[in-house]
């Protein structure tokens, strides 16, 4: 979510949809998000990990203005489709924010805003895929708050490649020069917590091929993960449009791989 310097007009409409975003917080004192961020903690939830705009400013950006803004700059004015409750998440590497592993942490936030909305989302996955049919943790307590309090919760698939904990690629990667078997490859499974059952869990297909991109139009997308879900249930529950991109690997160390756009006008 980027804007040019100078004045920039946003028109809130009123009764506009209101979504809960669960994520790294997000820039409020961005242009773009005048009137568009109706609730959180100034200090906590209105300030991105990244301080430029980091992953939850980006989710903000598409909920409010969908992924072409610029479409809106030509009418000379923005308006937003939605409008944002952000909560910050708490990790290992950046404390402070919801624990999503503690039940009553999540709960007081779905408590809070379930007047306001009844859809979160939850945009973050690990980086390796599940391990075995057990349903983890944080899967488990969106499935209960899911049905405690009639809400629902949209999670991706995840991100390819597969990273270890330290963030250093991991030696098992789908094989991308097959791409037929990578439909198949265990390595390419989801992330946790797309699991969870009563969730809608979304993979990323690709709308066009340009240049040397990775996958066709209609084909989900070289860095989204497969399904199935835990004991082969059905995940994910939808794919949308999430772009394409180029998969480049070092021949030296094949499990080095990066998807980066394509170089093209």
């Amino acid at each position: 979510l980027t804007s040019s310097a100078g004045a920039v007009k946003v028109a809130v409409r009123a009764g506009l949809p209101q979504i809960g975003v669960l994520d790294t917080g997000v820039s409020a004192a961005h242009p773009l998000l005048k009137g568009v961020v109706l609730s959180g903690e100034p200090a906590l939830d209105h300030v991105d990990w990244n301080p430029d705009g980091g992953h939850g400013t980006f989710v903000a950006g598409v909920l409010a203005y969908g992924d072409d803004p610029g479409f809106f700059a030509t009418r000379n004015q923005f308006e937003p489709r939605a409008v944002i409750h952000p909560r910050k998440v708490a990790f290992p590497t950046a404390p402070g924010g919801i624990n999503l592993e503690i039940y009553n942490e999540l709960a007081e936030v779905v408590e809070q805003l379930r007047s306001q909305t009844r859809v979160f989302t939850v945009a973050m996955s690990e980086r390796m895929p599940i391990d075995s049919d057990n349903i983890g943790q944080i899967a488990l307590n969106l499935d209960q708050l899911s049905h405690r309090y009639d809400v629902l919760f949209v999670l991706p698939m995840g991100n390819l490649p597969n990273l270890m904990d330290d963030g250093v690629p991991s030696p098992d990667q789908p094989d991308y020069d097959d791409m037929e078997s990578w439909c198949e490859d265990g390595k390419a499974r989801m992330g946790r917590p797309g699991e969870a059952f009563n969730a809608l869990t979304v993979a990323s297909v690709a709308e066009r091929q340009v240049g040397q991109e990775w996958a066709p139009p209609g084909w989900v997308t070289a860095y989204s993960r497969r399904g199935p879900g835990p004991k082969a249930t059905p995940k994910p529950d939808l794919a949308a449009a999430g772009g394409n991109c180029v998969v480049r690997e070092d021949p030296d160390y094949p499990f080095s791989v990066k998807c980066e756009p394509d170089d093209h006008p």
